[in-house]
C-alpha cells in the first residue's frame, strides 16, 4: 500500500498501525493535557499567592475550559480544510508556550489570560489528534488504539498532578508552571519533523494519494466527500444521529466529573476535611494513574470484541456509586478507597466514548465529530468547577450528589437509547452515516 505524502517509514505495531505515527499523536495528546494538569494541586495556593480566593480556583479551571469550548468545532473544521498535521503542531507548541508563561504571572488577570490561551491551543491539539487516530484505524482496532491514546491521556491527567504537587512542595510553587510547557513544545517539534498527514478527502484521491496506512472503512461506514470546508449543517446532521448525540451527553457527564470533582472538589475536600496537602494528594493521584494504566489496553480489547456499551454503561454506574460514597469519606482510609474507586471506574470506561465517536462519524466529518464531542465535554468543564466549588462552600454532600445524579442520568439515557457500534452485538445502523 502506498503511504500518504510525508509518511515516515517505520515498523508497524501489534494493531497493524505505524507505531511512530500513533506514538506522536499520543504524545501530543498526553503532553498538552499534562501542561495544564501538572499544576492542579498547586492552583489553590498559587491563586492565593496572587491574591485570589477559592472561587478564583474554579474560575481558573473554567477559563481554560471556556477557551476549548469555543475552539473545538472550529479546530475540527479547520483540520478538514487544511489537514490534521498543521493544526496538531500549532496546538502542541501553543500550549507549551503559554503553559510555561503562566508561571511568570504576577496578577490574576494575566494568569487567566495565559490559561485561556492554553485552552485554545489545547483544543486544536487534542480534538484534531483524536480525529487523526480515527483516520488511521478501523472499527475492529479503533477501541484498542483510542483506548491507548485516551488512556494515556487520562493516566497523565491523574499522574501529572501528583508530580506537580511533589515538585511544588520540594522546589517551589512556580517551578511546575515554568516546566509545564516544555514537554508539549518538544512533542510539537517531533510532530513537525515526523508526523504525516492523515486526513483523506476526495481531492486527495483525485491527486493520486492513497488512504492512510492502516485505514479501511468499516462495515456500513459511509465515506463522505472530503471537501475543503464544512458547514454548520453538518453539525446538525451529526447531532440528528441519536447515538452520536447520546455519546456526547456521556462526554458531558465524564468531563463534568473529571473537571468538577477530580480537579476541583476533591482537592478542596482533601485539604479542608481530611487535611491532606498537595504532596500527599499527589501521591494518591500517582497511585490512581498506575491502576488506570493497567486497565487501558484490556478495556480497549473488550471494547473492540464485545462493544463500547459494555464498558460505558457499567463504568458510568461505578462512577455514580463512588461519587455517592465520597462525602461520607471522613477518614484517610475512606478517602483513599473512594479516590481509587472513582478513578478506577473512570479508567474502565474512559476510552470507549472516543472510539464510539469515531465509529459514528464518517471519515469526512471526523474532525467535526470530535470537535462537537469535546465541545460538550468542555462545556461541562467550564460549568462544573464553578458550580461544584460554589456548592462546596455550603455542603460537600450537595456537590458530590449533584455530580452523581447528572452522571447517572447520562448513563441511563445512553444505555437505553444508543445502539452498539462494535463487537458481536453491533447494530446494523451503528456505523452508518448520521
Amino acid at each position: 500500500m502506498t503511504q500518504p505524502a510525508g509518511a515516515v517509514s517505520t515498523g508497524r505495531g501489534p494493531l497493524g498501525l505505524n507505531f511512530e505515527v500513533v506514538a506522536i499523536i499520543a504524545g501530543v495528546v498526553v503532553m498538552t493535557h499534562a501542561a495544564s494538569m501538572v499544576t492542579v494541586p498547586l492552583l489553590p495556593r498559587f491563586v492565593t499567592e496572587l491574591g485570589g480566593s477559592v472561587l478564583v480556583v474554579g474560575l481558573a479551571l473554567s477559563s481554560y475550559a471556556a477557551a476549548r469550548l469555543i475552539t473545538n468545532i472550529p479546530a475540527g473544521m479547520l483540520s478538514e480544510r487544511i489537514g490534521r498535521r498543521p493544526v496538531i503542531i500549532a496546538g502542541a507548541i501553543g500550549v507549551g508556550i503559554f503553559g510555561s508563561l503562566s508561571g511568570t504571572a504576577a496578577t490574576i488577570p494575566v494568569f487567566m489570560a495565559y490559561r485561556f490561551m492554553m485552552g485554545l491551543f489545547s483544543a486544536m491539539a487534542i480534538t484534531t489528534s483524536n480525529a487523526a487516530i480515527a483516520d488511521i484505524t478501523t472499527v475492529e482496532n479503533r477501541g484498542r488504539t483510542l483506548s491507548l491514546v485516551s488512556g494515556a491521556h487520562l493516566v497523565m491527567g491523574i499522574a501529572a498532578p501528583g508530580l506537580g504537587g511533589i515538585v511544588g512542595e520540594l522546589v517551589g510553587i512556580r517551578v511546575p508552571f515554568y516546566a509545564s510547557g516544555v514537554p508539549a513544545i518538544l512533542v510539537g517539534i517531533w510532530a513537525l519533523a515526523r508526523l504525516p498527514e492523515t486526513r483523506t478527502s476526495s481531492r486527495a484521491v483525485v491527486q493520486g494519494h492513497a488512504a492512510p496506512q492502516g485505514h479501511a472503512a468499516g462495515p456500513g461506514e459511509a465515506r463522505s466527500g472530503g471537501g475543503p470546508g464544512r458547514s454548520w449543517a453538518d453539525t446538525r446532521m451529526l447531532l440528528a444521529n441519536r447515538s452520536f448525540l447520546l455519546v456526547c451527553v456521556i462526554g458531558f457527564a465524564q468531563f463534568f466529573t473529571r473537571a468538577g470533582v477530580s480537579h476541583a472538589l476533591i482537592p478542596i475536600f482533601a485539604d479542608q476535611v481530611i487535611g491532606i496537602g498537595p504532596g500527599r494528594l499527589g501521591m494518591f493521584f500517582s497511585i490512581a494513574a498506575v491502576i488506570h494504566g493497567l486497565m487501558v489496553y484490556p478495556a480497549g480489547m473488550i471494547s473492540d470484541r464485545f462493544g463500547r456499551k459494555v464498558l460505558i454503561v457499567p463504568g458510568g454506574l461505578l462512577v455514580v456509586a463512588a461519587l455517592v460514597f465520597y462525602p461520607f469519606a471522613g477518614t484517610l482510609a475512606a478517602f483513599a478507597f473512594a479516590f481509587i474507586a472513582l478513578h478506577g471506574a473512570e479508567g474502565f470506561s474512559g476510552g470507549a466514548p472516543n472510539a464510539y465517536v469515531g465509529d459514528t462519524s464518517p471519515p469526512g466529518l471526523r474532525g467535526l465529530g470530535f470537535g462537537i464531542y469535546r465541545t460538550f465535554g468542555d462545556l461541562a468543564g467550564m460549568i462544573s468547577p464553578l458550580l461544584l466549588t460554589g456548592l462546596a462552600t455550603t455542603s460537600f454532600l450537595a456537590g458530590f450528589f449533584f455530580a452523581a445524579a447528572l452522571h447517572l442520568g447520562a448513563t441511563l439515557a445512553f444505555a437505553l437509547g444508543a445502539v452498539e457500534t462494535a463487537g458481536k452485538r453491533r447494530g446494523r445502523r451503528a456505523s452508518a452515516s448520521p
